[in-house]
């Protein structure tokens, strides 16, 4: 046996490997990347032509406010000297962290030309049907590698990678998670260190893994952060299983160095990311977007084959489908098996089974869901405890599913005959049940660009620097796109970059409502956007050519002057008295919000003293009763049942029966903001709980609480409100 046929132990889907791997032929290469680009064209591109720069591929308002709004960033910040790292031209003057955002720095660092010369939707849709092709391509090229070059077993693991359903669901608003190419070729600098044994490995690969490394930080921290978390336990798992640690060595090295080069890299960006946690995911939503049981064999309505499990698949993730990335179908989790089950002898075999293994655990959740019921605890419970982890949405885990799965079937298929019917008709069924629906009109969005946000427009009617306020407010807008179009020609008084509003903005009651497309027009609601306006020193209110009545209401109560109509939006001027920088943002806020508490409690109680003069029946007593039968003010009375907490008003403010005799009053929010209505309407309550279902006690333990005010009274009793 020549030394270029020496079996290889560990490695392999076949009994030898030679030393250095055969070249290939570039043309099947090529052929390999037209085919899935091609693909991926006729997947997701026929809708855009003709239309590249005002249709794009996905749905909502990320691809707008969040990633055209990145590819846009970060040209213009480099081209004016900016750090693009610290902005300041969104919420205000309200300094946003970049490094915690997922803002893609290096695809918009590499498609600068394109935007430049394009614009930002152009290279949003270049960028979305580059990612499953590159994607395919490069798991196409790593199982070229690991079966020595067979062809059509490694093109069908490229498909079934680039197009998995975990693919197709991302595409619909989410690239930075899209744009998994990375992974594949840090696996293949590992397979190339392995192979290489015993030569020695020379720096080049520790520099081409830290490369990659950074690029992938700079594109997703969250699949930096999964794929270091799972590519590390795959290589514990092969420790243990392969055996052979002499010549696991070089690899080791190579992945420290890599590593470590990496981090040194990163270490200016890391240091201001300490301090500044990006907003909380809480255990509820890590479990809602986690992996239903029954979406590895029943598909979303993403594939061809979905609408006709429609009713049962918008249970899985929250009926979100961008995050339904579960399914598999029959036919691969069949041959996935039959692949396992007939290569277990191979080590490199059971090291990536047991890591599927472990990946399909954790990509269900926290809880165990089925038929979107929440059944049993799982262990991510424990894992997602960990800071770092608690950021990640256990269903988006499914990339690695999609992975794994692809490389053992070519390892199997590299083995087997093509007259191996079994195997190669499973395979044929698993890629045509895995087919996008590609006649879905819900899949691809169109931008409307008022002529207003045009550089030239806005040129003529804001002096550069100044703030607006824009309507629709944050993710139900399209306000930080529009700044982009308009080449950063103004500050905005909002954002969706981070998507939850930072400090002090978020402890302002109206921008929830605002954020969910609701524009109350009652006082209370007035007074809070003379909060918000004041807040980010904004000039002008800008809203839609034809505003609402709840809008006109808002801003003829908020004492703002309306200037007319130009180039398809309503302009209204904000008042002097209001325009400039408060000394102290936070105590403004803190003021207002206590304002908004006393005024809310005032009106409920008020309209809970009515309900009771006129006998009516206190179990029914609610703030949608009170609302029904006129005993709060109109315009109040309309917010009185909210999206987040039915039975509520959109002022986080309930009333209700409290035991068989008594009623309540309840208001959520820090103890800092719900003081004053203790301290008006506590004297004359027979019981306090705060934070709730904890009685009141020392000030000194509610001082830096958040929960819920409950005020017990007798309905004999109530206070006279102010």
């Amino acid at each position: 046996m020549g030394q270029s046929e020496r079996p290889v132990p560990g490695l392999g889907a076949i009994k030898a490997y030679p030393s250095e791997p055969a070249p290939r032929p570039r043309v099947r290469v090529l052929i390999a990347f037209a085919l899935y680009a091609v693909l991926a064209f006729l997947y997701w591109g026929l809708p855009l032509l003709g239309h590249f720069g005002t249709r794009y591929v996905g749905v909502g308002t990320d691809p707008l406010n969040v990633f055209m709004w990145s590819l846009a960033w970060w040209p213009h910040a480099i081209v004016h000297g900016l750090n693009p790292l610290h902005l300041t031209g969104i919420w205000g003057n309200t300094p946003i962290n970049m490094g915690w955002t997922t803002s893609i720095p290096f695809p918009s660092l590499i498609l600068t030309p394109v935007t430049l010369a394009f614009g930002p939707v152009v290279s949003y849709n270049v960028l979305t049907l580059a990612a499953p092709t590159l994607t395919a391509f490069t798991t196409f090229l790593l199982a070229m590698e690991i079966t020595n070059g067979a062809y059509w077993p490694s093109l069908a693991a490229g498909y079934l990678t680039g197009f998995s359903s975990y693919e197709i669901a991302e595409t619909q608003s989410h690239p930075f998670l899209t744009l998994a190419f990375l992974i594949p070729l840090m696996v293949l600098v590992g397979v190339r260190v392995w192979r290489r044994y015993p030569e020695r490995v020379g720096f080049g690969p520790k520099i081409a893994l830290a490369g990659l490394l950074l690029a992938q930080f700079l594109t997703s921290t969250e699949i930096f952060t999964t794929v270091t978390l799972f590519g590390g336990l795959f290589v514990l798992i092969a420790l243990l299983v392969v055996r052979d640690r002499r010549r696991m060595r070089p690899l080791l090295t190579t992945i420290e160095l890599g590593y470590g080069i990496a981090l040194v890299v990163l270490a200016p960006i890391l240091v201001t990311l300490v301090g500044h946690a990006p907003f909380a995911i809480d255990p509820t939503t890590r479990a809602a977007y986690s992996t239903d049981l029954l979406n590895f064999v029943i598909p979303s309505t993403l594939n061809w084959t979905g609408p006709a499990f429609a009713a049962m698949s918008r249970l899985f993730s929250n009926g979100n489908l961008a995050e339904q990335t579960g399914y598999l179908g029959i036919f691969l989790l069949t041959l996935v098996t039959l692949s396992v089950v007939q290569r277990w002898k191979e080590p490199w075999v059971r090291a990536a089974t047991y890591t599927l293994a472990a990946v399909v655990v954790a990509t269900l959740g926290p809880v165990l869901h089925l038929d979107g019921r929440p059944l049993i605890p799982l262990p991510w419970t424990i894992l997602s405890l960990y800071p770092i982890l608690s950021f990640a949405l256990p269903g988006r885990f499914m990339l690695y599913v999609a992975l794994l799965t692809s490389l053992l079937i070519a390892v199997h298929l590299a083995r087997t005959p093509r007259h191996g019917a079994l195997a190669w008709g499973l395979l044929a069924a698993a890629i045509v049940a895995l087919v996008p629906s590609i006649d879905n009109p819900s899949a691809w969005g169109t931008v409307r660009v008022p002529p207003f946000f045009t550089p030239a427009q806005i040129g003529r009617h804001l002096t550069p620097g100044e703030t607006i306020f824009y309507f629709p407010f944050s993710r139900v807008g399209d306000g930080s796109f529009l700044q982009a179009e308009s080449h950063f020609g103004f500050r905005l008084a909002d954002g969706y970059l981070p998507p939850e509003a930072p400090a002090p903005w978020g402890e302002l009651s109206l921008v929830e409502p605002l954020a969910y497309g609701l524009t109350p027009s009652d006082p209370l609601a007035a007074r809070q956007l003379d909060a918000m306006l004041h807040l980010g020193a904004v000039q002008w209110v800008i809203g839609p050519r034809h505003p609402t009545s709840e809008l006109r209401t808002l801003a003829a109560q908020s004492r703002l002057r309306y200037r007319g109509t130009a180039g398809g939006v309503s302009l209204w001027r904000v008042p002097r008295a209001i325009r400039g920088t408060p000394a102290s943002p936070a105590a403004l806020v803190l003021k207002t919000e206590r304002r908004l508490y006393l005024t809310e409690a005032g009106i409920l109680l008020r309209g809970t003293r009515r309900y009771v003069a006129r006998g009516l029946p206190l179990r029914s007593l609610s703030p949608r009763m009170l609302a029904r039968d006129h005993l709060v003010p109109k315009d109040f009375g309309w917010t009185a049942v909210w999206l987040s907490q039915p039975g509520w008003t959109i002022w986080d403010g309930w009333v209700g029966p409290f035991g068989q005799k008594d009623v309540a009053v309840g208001f959520e929010g820090p103890w800092s903001e719900l003081e004053p209505v203790l301290a008006r309407y506590g004297p004359d309550a027979r019981r306090v709980f705060f934070p709730y279902p904890a009685r009141f006690g020392a000030t000194r333990e509610a001082a830096s609480a958040t929960g819920i005010l409950v005020l017990v009274f007798s309905p004999k009793s109530l206070p006279a409100p102010t």
